[in-house]
């Protein structure tokens, strides 16, 4: 079953911005998009109407109750224009280390809740600690598409930002595996700290361009903005 509903807090203008290097109208968020190139899954953003992609983006941003439901959320979802790939192929989703919380100033903390990803009967739960924890998949379509939007469910919920760091792979090994994305979930915080944990990831942990195995908690000493 696929699920389309908007986001009801996302991202404002200004974080938008600084994540894509476009100028978005307050209130709309973007999807995350699926593509390859060079036979390796790449992750942008895309509109939910598929007008506008915007390569390079990897901070997605999200809310908790967003849905009406509290401590579930079942945005950003995941797109891919039709033609993309060929009808059927799949992608596996994967969480690549345990989740983090903000502290105010830094994702350094583990979580002390989970997440888990849930997409019909499919499911699986972010780690305790670090470790990379295969997922399911999700099939393009007859028409080599996807637009599908998985739930993310906050397990022992408490209130906060959470990271939740994501890597696509392919289970039938036509595409070298994505490079990491991250979603930002915020759960009844004031929305300002949410865009500033937004801020802090795309400084401090999306690679520059040409350099890749950034660890988490590796604080980039010149502050940058990430342009696709």
């Amino acid at each position: 079953m696929r699920i389309h509903s908007r986001l009801t807090a996302g991202f404002s203008a200004l974080a938008l911005a600084a994540l894509s290097g476009a100028s978005l109208a307050d209130g709309e968020h973007l999807d995350i998009w699926v593509y390859h190139q060079d036979g390796t899954f790449q992750i942008g953003g895309i509109s939910e109407d598929r007008l506008e992609t915007f390569a390079g983006v990897r901070v997605f941003g999200a809310e908790f109750g967003g849905a009406g439901i509290p401590n579930l959320a079942d945005e950003p979802g995941m797109q891919a224009p039709d033609g993309s790939f060929a009808p059927g192929e799949r992608i596996r989703l994967n969480i690549a280390r345990a989740l983090r919380v903000w502290n105010g100033v830094d994702f350094l903390t583990t979580a002390t809740p989970t997440i888990s990803v849930v997409f019909g009967p499919e499911s699986f739960e972010s780690p305790a600690t670090d470790s990379f924890t295969p997922g399911f998949d999700l099939a393009m379509d007859g028409e080599g598409g996807l637009h599908d939007h998985p739930s993310y469910i906050l397990n022992n919920p408490a209130d906060g930002i959470y990271l939740l760091e994501i890597v696509l792979s392919s289970p039938t090994g036509a595409f070298g595996s994505s490079p990491p994305f991250w979603i930002v979930f915020n759960n009844t915080m004031d929305e300002h700290g949410h865009e500033l944990a937004i801020r802090w990831v795309e400084e401090n942990l999306v690679p520059a361009p040409g350099v890749t195995g950034l660890p988490l908690g590796v604080v980039l000493f010149a502050t940058r903005r990430r342009r696709a």
